[in-house]
């Protein structure tokens, strides 16, 4: 009995290590299309959720990364323009066009600067929708 609480000290520790030393850094990612896998990991990652029939795009902030970085990072984007200047005109797919755009919100609220101008924090929900012109 001794040896079995032992060996079970030991293996919840060496997961708890493992849970600690391997979270860092690692990101989540959701995806509600079939073709996209999906990985969870640690819980102070971002979490990012493609496009789908409602035309909206949700991940959180990453401490000194941009909105736009992380929106590349996770999804395929298509924009104009670079950086600061970056204007976004498709999510994985899902375009905008003369009847519509992408626009960006964060914890809710539009956002004042543009996506490339923007540096989240690990407290940000960025939503993107597919608005009307």
């Amino acid at each position: 009995m001794k040896k079995r609480k032992k060996s079970l000290v030991i293996s919840l520790g060496a997961v708890f290590l493992l849970a600690v030393a391997g979270g860092a850094g690692v990101a989540y990612f959701v995806s509600n299309q079939p073709k996209t896998a999906t990985v969870q990991t640690s819980p102070a990652a971002p979490k990012v959720q493609s496009p789908t029939k409602d035309k909206v795009t949700t991940y959180y902030g990453v401490k000194d990364k941009t909105a736009l970085e992380l929106l590349q990072k996770y999804t395929v984007v298509k924009m104009t323009g670079t950086g600061e200047s970056a204007f976004v005109t498709s999510i994985d797919g899902v375009a905008a066009d003369k009847t519509n755009y992408w626009s960006f919100n964060v914890n809710g609220v539009p956002a004042t600067v543009g996506a490339g101008s923007y540096v989240t924090k690990t407290t940000d929900k960025i939503t993107w929708t597919l608005e009307k012109i």
